[in-house]
């Protein structure tokens, strides 16, 4: 009974709520009915205009295809079935499409104040509501007449180190996938880059947002700029303004932008409270708010930009012009987003198109190359802005992928269209499709081709391009991105090639969306570093290891040493690239190493022996090529001479030495060339035989005292004497006897310069010239090199006051130069002794013609006479002294020689006068084996001054690169000459001289860059070998070392440590009389 009564009440309930179902229903579906017909009763609106529109859907309008497929394609699929002026629907709204250049002109500039805002936008989130791309109205006019001064080009100017800064960190990201081979999502890079720049740039506040992607900035920006195509974003566009208010629905992601907010917030109390001023946007727009408040205050109007000045007409000068402190942070976050993803895509763009078109990237590179070498690296706002194909570049790729694909204005009354007719009612969104206008045959031939070269002339200024809009709403920051992108792009194109791979996807894939941003879902390229970069030098780049502060000064300390490892070798691999035999190299030093432990000679010798004539080795991380092919550098010194005009760049610190003539370059080397050579000639070296035979005749009485006790003889301490003592007579007419006199103020000061042990300060000019010169570390101290500058200026000013005249180098030098300032010399020439083995060498002279002439300074007139006597000091009692040792041991060819003497002397009646040093040949032939077996300089240097190709060899030689010449090397290779270790003379005959490459034998160096004082060298040699051979036997002894032994000789000459050999005195000779 109970159950029946169970069942028969729940039936009652049901039946009632059947009952009231069915009266419901009909009310249901006549809602549902009444809200399809209010939801599509303005969608007849241009059929009965007749314009051509898209289909709507109910409730949907037109927006349905944007969520199936990217904006963009949408755009241009409507653009290409519509027209240029067409309708659509979101929701029930009806939109105009207008692509016509007559009436954007009319609506974006000439009735700006009708369409004077962008869409009517209620995001529900004050700090978006209160953007300047967002407000409206006298609010716009006010924000946008503080926000526009922050833009003017000294204020860009100022923001240069920021960008460069980021972008240097940007090149040190993608170096780390370009040295792993890895394929590298460029749009990420350029994410973390622009991010950076904003940060820095914005809120001086320094991020690295690729290595440390979890930086609240980061997470922020993210987060407001990858808003998803979700109901909320839909509602946005279908549902009206009214409603969005009234349902208070919120598209955006109110913690992350209120996030930023807060952060401006307290950067701008911080700053009031302290008093402090930085440099970015936050305080030029702080700034800018407070001079605007200024002068409204003092009744002075606001000034415009200067490219903005159609807004002044658009003030309103009863605004009130500040800005609450919302509004500043406002302005700071829409500054952040505006800059982040539109330029990273724009950079992505560009960066896919320069790698699918080798050609236009080959030819920017050009264009970056030839900027850098004309500022010598050192690049400004203006170098940049003036880059033309830079702007031509960022123009097309802005042609063919606007970051913003479409603009919008929304009239604020009913507006007639001159042109076309067209009534626009109030509210109504007109809106841009910008890319399809850039993709419009009509517009642009061949429109989807990229070809920079469209923006040659005057299609910047085409009316149907609009990549930062037009008229007083265009984009405010545009000038900001411009030159960002365009130092970025430097960057990238100065060190790296960029190609495509198998991940680039052609064509680009986009993401969908209704919020009008052309998206990339991503873009893979591949990087390769370029040689060499032209640009920056880089710092290892690793993923950030977050510790805390001087937490382990160990961990500290390794990095730093990984830093300097990767810094040193970075270029260690140049060589091994270039498929050229190499010397491998050690951090830091590079391959100096050697020359620390042995002897140069030794190190050249082991290295050609190995190598081969054609090598590469390092100086630190420099990369240095060596030749010793005779054909090639007859190519090098005298055929492609103004493609190694100079020797190695050397700056001391010096006056004396930065002055002397192997350390000038260009003209001034020119010119102090041509006032020296003539001091060499014939006739003024007849001039100073008489010095030799004197200072030799000294010589001589010297060995005899020694001679006669029977004691070995250290003949390089004796030839030194004899050598200063010619110098100090020829140079400075200052008659001194240096080996019984030690202590003349000369022989000190000369010692000085050549017993200098360099050590550190040649290991720190090899391996970091910059830092010593920034240090103001000399190479050599300046203590002998003031003795010698004093003394001179001291001769000079004594003759110029007495007018005294001296038969000596000074004189000459003096003379010289007076009488090239007067008329041009003629050199002369002779060819009938030793120096012409050399003439032929001496190719290019014509380079001195033609020269506008001035005397010398008197630092370079002191300059030349310090080389001249510190390079005639050692050098030559060097080479007498290995001629000496070689005699000793090979006394057949001593006995020869002193025939030849004996015979000539006796035909000349014992005197030695010039004609019969002439016609020593063997003496001659001598002295040129001896130069073979002991160049006094083992290697010759040379700078390239142009990038140069050598020879047939494929090897291409770079600007700024020392070539090294292995002298040493070469004359003791055996190819050249025949049982090289052997001292034989007849190697000098005129007969087996024409069987040889003239380029196998240089000591005296080759070309217009030769030894300017060889003919005196060879003079004072010959003279004092004659002599010691018509005077003394030569003999070897006990003492005498075989084979000699030899200093390190860092600063490339041959150096021996002694040479000592016992002298018997010729029953004959003059000196037993």
């Amino acid at each position: 009974m109970k159950t029946r009564i169970h069942h028969s009440i729940q039936f009652r309930a049901l039946h009632k709520m059947l009952n009231l179902l069915y009266s419901i229903f009909p009310l249901f579906l006549t809602l549902c009915f009444w809200i399809y017909k209010l939801s599509g009763r303005n969608h007849d609106y241009f059929k009965k205009k007749g314009l051509p529109y898209v289909k709507p859907q109910p409730f949907l309008g037109s927006i349905l295809d944007f969520l199936q497929k990217p904006g963009h394609e949408e755009e241009l699929r409507r653009y290409r079935e519509f027209g240029p002026v067409y309708g659509f629907f979101e929701g029930n709204k009806a939109n105009l499409s207008i692509a016509d250049p007559n009436i954007l002109k009319e609506i974006l500039v000439k009735k700006f104040h009708v369409f004077n805002g962008r869409r009517e936008l209620f995001t529900g989130d004050i700090v978006v509501d209160n953007m300047l791309a967002v407000i409206r109205g006298n609010d716009w006019k006010r924000i946008r007449d503080i926000v526009t001064p922050t833009f003017t080009t000294s204020r860009i100017k100022n923001t240069m180190n920021v960008v460069k800064n980021c972008a240097e960190t940007m090149i040190q990201n993608f170096r780390v996938y370009a040295e792993d081979g890895k394929y590298v999502n460029v749009k990420r890079i350029f994410g973390a880059f622009t991010m950076d720049v904003i940060a820095k740039s914005a809120f001086s506040t320094t991020i690295d947002s690729h290595n440390d992607p979890d930086n609240a900035f980061v997470n922020f920006a993210k987060r407001v700029l990858n808003m998803k195509m979700n109901a909320k974003f839909i509602c946005f566009h279908v549902f009206p303004t009214f409603l969005m208010r009234l349902l208070r629905i919120c598209i955006t992601d109110v913690e992350a932008t209120h996030g930023l907010k807060n952060r401006a917030l307290e950067i701008m109390k911080t700053r009031k409270k302290n008093g402090q001023v930085c440099h970015d946007f936050l305080q030029i727009l702080m700034d800018a708010a407070k001079e605007n408040e200024e002068s409204l205050n003092n009744g002075i109007g606001s000034t415009n930009s200067e490219e903005n000045d159609r807004d002044n007409k658009l003030s309103n000068k009863d605004v009130p012009k500040r800005m609450t402190m919302d509004e500043l942070a406002s302005q700071s976050v829409a500054f952040f987003l505006a800059g982040y993803d539109t330029t990273a895509s724009t950079l992505s763009f560009a960066t896919y198109l320069l790698a699918l078109n080798q050609s236009i990237q080959d030819k920017l590179r050009d264009e970056v190359d030839t900027v850098l070498e004309e500022c010598n690296g050192k690049f400004s706002y203006y170098v940049i802005k003036n880059m033309k194909y830079m702007d031509n570049v960022l123009a097309e790729t802005l042609r063919l992928y606007p970051p913003i694909y479409r603009l919008e204005r929304q009239a604020n009354a009913d507006c007639r269209l001159d042109d076309s007719g067209i009534a626009i009612r109030k509210g109504m969104l007109v809106t841009v499709p910008v890319y399809a206008m850039n993709r419009d045959s009509k517009y642009w031939e061949d429109p989807e081709t990229f070809n920079p070269d469209r923006f040659e002339t005057t299609n910047k200024k085409n009316p149907y391009f609009l990549p930062f809009g037009s008229g007083p709403k265009n984009c405010v920051g545009m000038r900001f991105a411009e030159i960002e992108m365009k130092i970025c792009l430097f960057y990238l194109m100065a060190n790296f090639k960029i190609h495509s791979c198998p991940k680039t996807k052609v064509p680009i894939e986009f993401d969908k969306g209704l919020n009008g941003l052309l998206q990339p879902l991503d873009i893979t390229l591949r990087l390769e570093i370029r040689e060499n970069p032209p640009l920056i030098e880089f710092e290892d780049v690793q993923p950030k290891i977050f510790i805390r502060p001087l937490e382990n000064s160990f961990i500290y300390g390794f990095v730093i040493l990984i830093i300097i490892y990767w810094y040193s070798t970075r270029n260690h691999d140049y060589w091994k690239k270039k498929r050229i035999p190499y010397v491998k190299p050690l951090p830091l030093i590079g391959t100096v190493l050697d020359t620390m432990r042995k002897p140069l000679y030794e190190v050249e010798c082991e290295r050609y022996n190995e190598l081969g004539p054609i090598y590469g080795y390092y100086e630190a991380n420099n990369p240095v090529l060596t030749v010793g092919d005779p054909v090639l550098l007859k190519d090098i010194l005298v055929k492609d001479f103004f493609s190694f005009t100079g020797r190695r760049i050397i700056s001391t610190g010096d006056k004396v030495i930065d002055n002397m003539l192997t350390a000038l370059r260009g003209e001034d080397w020119k010119r102090v060339r041509t006032i020296v050579t003539p001091t060499f000639t014939t006739g003024k070296l007849k001039r100073m035989l008489t010095i030799f035979k004197d200072c030799a005749t000294t010589l001589m009485n010297n060995f005899k005292y020694l001679a006669k006790e029977g004691r070995p003889i250290d003949v390089k301490r004796i030839y030194g004497a004899f050598t200063m003592d010619v110098i100090a007579s020829s140079a400075f007419s200052s008659k001194i006897d240096s080996h019984n006199d030690p202590d003349n103020r000369f022989v000190p000061a000369a010692k000085e310069v050549f017993n200098q042990k360099l050590g550190l300060r040649l290991l720190l000019f090899l391996i970091a010239p910059r830092l010593m010169k920034l240090l103001r570390i000399s190479l050599f101290t300046s203590d002998a090199t003031d003795f010698f500058r004093d003394i001179t200026l001291q001769i000079i000013e004594e003759r110029k006051r007495t007018g005294q005249v001296r038969n000596d180098f000074l004189q000459l030098l003096m003379d010289t130069a007076k009488e090239i300032g007067k008329e041009e010399q003629k050199c002369e020439k002779e060819t009938e002794d030793i120096v012409s083995n050399y003439e032929e060498h001496s190719a290019g002279h014509h380079i001195f013609k033609a020269m506008t002439m001035k005397s010398l300074s008197s630092d370079e007139l002191v300059a030349q006479s310090v080389i001249f006597f510190t390079a005639g000091y050692d050098t030559t009692s060097s080479t007498l002294s290995f001629a000496t040792y070689q005699l000793a041991l090979n006394p057949d060819i001593q006995d020869t020689l002193r025939e030849e003497v004996d015979l000539i002397l006796q035909e000349k009646n014992g005197e030695l006068t010039y004609e019969a040093i002439q016609k020593m040949k063997y003496l001659d032939n001598v002295i040129s084996e001896t130069l073979r077996l002991y160049p006094i300089v083992v290697k010759l240097e040379r700078y390239s001054d142009t990038d140069y190709k050598l020879g047939d060899t494929g090897i291409l030689i770079p600007k700024g690169m020392i070539l090294s010449i292995p002298v040493i090397a070469m004359h003791r290779d055996p190819r050249l000459w025949p049982d090289p270790e052997r001292f034989d003379p007849d190697r000098f005959t005129s007969e087996a001289k024409a069987k040889r490459d003239p380029y196998s034998y240089l000591p005296f160096g080759a070309g217009p860059r030769n030894c300017v004082g060889m003919r005196f060298a060879l003079m004072q040699i010959k003279v004092c070998l004659a002599l010691i051979i018509a005077n003394f036997k030569i003999n070897r002894c006990s003492e005498t070392k075989v084979p000699l032994e030899f200093h390190l000789g860092q600063q490339g000459v041959l150096q021996p440590k002694e040479i000592v050999v016992s002298m018997e005195i010729k029953e004959d000779s003059f000196l037993n009389r």
